[in-house]
Order: C-alpha cells, then structure tokens, then sequence
C-alpha cells in the first residue's frame, strides 16, 4: 500500500460513542492520551482536532460526540485529581506519589510554578496566532507579501 502524505483523513468520519468511551477507559487505567488514541487507531492529531472542537461544543451547548469526548475525560480528570487529594489528606505524613501527580500531570492547578508557566504557554500561542500579521494589522498574503 502507498502511503499518500498529501491525502488528509476526515477528522471525524472514525468518530462514534463505543470508540470514545474505549480511548476514556485506557485514559482512566492510566494511558496516556496518545498511546489510548494510538492504540484505538486514532492519530494524536485527529485526537486532538476532536478535543479542541468538544471544547467548543461544550462552550456553546452543543450536544456533540465531541463534547462528549471532553466530558468524559474531564470527568477521568476530576476522579483522579479527587482521589489523590483524599489520599494526600487521609496520610498523616501526606502521599508523595499524589503529590508528584498533581504536581507535574495538574501543574496548572498545582505546579509550584503554575502561573509562570501557563504565562509562557499563553505567550507562545499569541506568537502563533500572531505569524503573517504586519505591523499596520493586516493579514500577510502569501503572494505579495512573502519577499
């Protein structure tokens, strides 16, 4: 079989609930998202294509196998963040495996440097968002203004 780079999937034609709540059980076992889409036959990108558009969905109340996606690892998320700080409160000297975890996988919430870096992350993404914008604010046409 040749492989086309060119050729580009639909992002949402292997959508469906059964794959979703499969790719959600590996997460919830412990996989991390890659190897859960990978191992169901699902590309990191299209994976990600699906999230950042459940995202969407959930901000606008749509009912979507998207939104659908993200509530449910919003709710592996929560399980875990919720268990690992029972875990913490119930020990009497704490639990350092917890701690590691919400430390280094919830760093946004957690992390020692947690505003710092969600500062960079938010300052890397207007770079990108911000490529082939002049100066006077318009957007770069790839013909004329790429010299």
């Amino acid at each position: 079989m040749d492989v086309k780079p060119y050729k580009v999937p639909h992002p949402f034609r292997k959508l469906n609930k059964e794959l979703i709540d499969v790719i959600v059980k590996d997460i919830a076992r412990g996989s991390t998202r890659k190897l859960a889409a990978l191992s169901n036959g699902i590309t990191p990108r299209i994976f990600d294509i699906w999230s950042r558009q459940g995202e969407v969905d959930v901000e606008h109340e749509v009912d979507s196998l998207c939104a659908y996606l993200v509530l449910s690892l919003s709710k592996v998320r929560q399980f875990e963040v919720v268990d690992c700080r029972k875990k913490i409160k119930e020990s009497d000297k704490g639990h350092k495996g917890c701690e590691w975890t919400l430390e280094h996988a919830y760093w946004r919430d957690f992390g020692k440097d947690a505003n710092a870096k969600e500062l960079s992350d938010d300052m890397e993404s207007l770079r990108e968002e911000l490529k082939g914008v002049r100066k006077d604010g318009e957007q770069m046409d790839s013909k004329s203004d790429a010299k």
